[in-house]
């Protein structure tokens, strides 16, 4: 067991790669108190954030849905976010990004960030639908799965995240800073037990891995993005009318529909919600 003075220690030598930092430490009441100073060489073997990055890609993926083709016209591609390989052959994200999917007309992709070639998957969604997971299958992904962290998230822990915001076909870097423990988030249809993270995640980002900055570890998944229209702006959004008007041939309920919509999807205060990992199951299934 370390003394109270030894851990405040260590956490007092967290230094850069490379940096060697030397401390003179007072000892007393020991066999040695009549050192005064002792001289400490630490060098730390923390790596460096683009070998971490370069890492974690090779275990996220970007999640496309591919709709079947009208008459007369070519399917249609969309990216819908991100994913992350929690076993071989199987990614977690995000239940949202499959709502009102037409699942008989569309076909879902997993694209990985290392530049592996794309491959179709299926899709089963968890079983507690409050948790907003799907699990996509993906037959003949070589990939490997994220090294998962054993220990919870802290506050205040350094953290970074790949995903695909705005609908990005290139994989995004984001980073941040845990900003709460986990805890119950309302949101439009259930109550979520996440994380906050002090960062800016939008619209792509969701289902995206969250390591650790220390280590490169898996330690959750971006689920929502704080910043949004209220409620009579949300239902005037979504509300489908009979009739229409035109002021010089534009239908102005359309187009302020058309604002608020952008409105809700581009607001962002500056923190996203994410679900711890111990949440997502990273056995084989």
């Amino acid at each position: 067991m370390c003394s109270l003075r030894e851990q405040s220690l260590r956490r007092a030598l967290q230094v850069k790669p490379g940096v060697i930092r030397l401390l003179w430490l007072r000892r007393g009441n020991d066999v040695i108190s009549s050192i005064v100073g002792v001289v400490l060489l630490l060098v730390t073997n923390e790596l460096a954030l683009p070998d971490l990055v370069a890492t974690a890609k090779k275990s996220t993926v970007r999640v496309d849905i591919e709709f079947a083709a009208r008459q007369g016209q070519s399917p249609e591609r969309v990216v819908k976010g991100a994913g992350v390989i929690v076993a071989p052959g199987v990614v977690a994200t995000c239940a949202h990004l499959f709502d009102d999917l037409p699942a008989p007309a569309a076909r879902v992709f997993v694209v990985p960030d290392d530049g592996a070639p794309e491959l179709t998957a299926s899709l089963e969604l968890s079983n507690d639908v409050a948790l907003d997971l799907a699990y996509l299958k993906v037959p003949g992904l070589k990939n490997r799965p994220a090294a998962v962290a054993s220990e919870a998230p802290r506050m205040g822990e350094e953290v970074f995240f790949i995903g695909h915001p705005f609908s990005l076909a290139p994989s995004l870097l984001g980073v941040g800073v845990v900003a709460s423990d986990e805890m119950a988030i309302p949101t439009e249809k259930y109550v979520r037990q996440l994380r906050l993270l002090h960062a800016s995640a939008n619209k792509g980002n969701s289902g995206g891995g969250v390591f650790r900055r220390s280590d490169g570890r898996l330690i959750g998944m971006i689920q929502i993005k704080t910043g949004a229209v209220g409620p009579e702006l949300r239902a005037l959004m979504k509300a489908r009318y009979s009739k229409s008007i035109a002021v010089a041939d534009v239908d102005p309920v359309k187009t302020l529909q058309t604002v608020v919509s952008e409105m809700d999807e581009q607001l962002n205060m500056g923190v996203a919600g994410f679900l711890s990992v111990k949440r997502i199951s990273t056995k084989a299934r």
